[in-house]
């Protein structure tokens, strides 16, 4: 099913929003690390907040070095917009089982109405089925379309 526009806009701007106010609003109320009278040395809150540093850059960092590795796009509104879908080699590692990966994701898609134009041959791998043209697949029950 596709997403409601409720979790598109959560996903896309609250929850960044929030969690991003949540963050500063933390940074500019901190106070050295106490334990009742016991005031902890100066680099035991720098090691906290080096290693919550590590842990929030992670999404930025990696969302950098994708753009910056994307060379097929002319300009950064490119870049940036290459580096947000699929790239050729993701997938499986086997060349061969990502081609029957593809199709068959492409086969999946095609049911529910998405363009599949590169991929045309079914495959095995995500043990998809097709009864009566629809496909359903045989690993997950969620995914049982409804039949009309």
């Amino acid at each position: 099913k596709q997403l409601g526009i409720y979790w598109k806009i959560t996903w896309k701007y609250t929850s960044p929003i929030i969690l991003s106010l949540i963050f500063v609003y933390s940074l500019i109320n901190f106070e050295p690390l106490k334990y009742g009278e016991y005031d902890y040395p100066d680099w035991a809150d720098a090691a906290g907040i080096c290693l919550t540093l590590l842990i929030v850059l992670q999404v930025p960092i990696w969302a950098i070095y994708a753009i910056y590795k994307q060379n097929k796009g002319q300009n950064l509104k490119e870049r940036l917009e290459l580096s947000c879908i699929d790239s050729d080699n993701w997938g499986p590692k086997d060349k061969a089982l990502r081609n029957e990966w593809r199709t068959q994701y492409a086969n999946c898609l095609s049911f529910r109405g998405h363009d599949s134009s590169p991929y045309k041959e079914p495959a095995v791998l995500m043990k998809c089925q097709t009864i009566d043209k629809t496909t359903i697949s045989a690993d997950n029950p969620a995914f049982i379309p409804d039949i009309p």
